[in-house]
């Protein structure tokens, strides 16, 4: 994703911060759906898959491939056998994550 391309908005209360350039992507109390609909925006804007490979998922999430070969056998996370491949929904990974986060859970659970 091409950063310059996202879409920025001021997240200070200080409007001098705003003029001078002090954004951010998301602001900070953005939820699930907020991150969920960006997403999805930037994968309609862009063309891009909706779906990426083990390898590309481990790397998004910064673990090993084996770790995310290893996630992808669990019931929970968002990886799908397209004909002999299996790749991992991005939307998908997104919401995965986004529960990890809440709950707690270690990856090995």
């Amino acid at each position: 994703m091409n950063k310059d391309n996202i879409e920025r908005q001021c997240v200070s209360a200080d409007p001098a911060s705003c003029a001078r350039g002090v954004h951010t992507d998301l602001p900070d109390n953005a939820g699930r759906t907020d991150l969920r609909e960006l997403v999805i925006r930037r994968l309609t804007q862009d063309n891009l898959r909706l779906t990426i490979s083990i390898p590309e998922a481990a790397r998004l999430l910064g673990i090993s491939k084996d770790l995310a070969y290893q996630l992808s056998n669990r019931s929970d996370f968002p990886s799908l056998q397209l004909g002999g491949r299996k790749v991992v929904s991005l939307i998908g990974l997104v919401d995965w994550t986004e529960r990890q986060a809440v709950t707690g859970r270690k990856e090995s659970d």
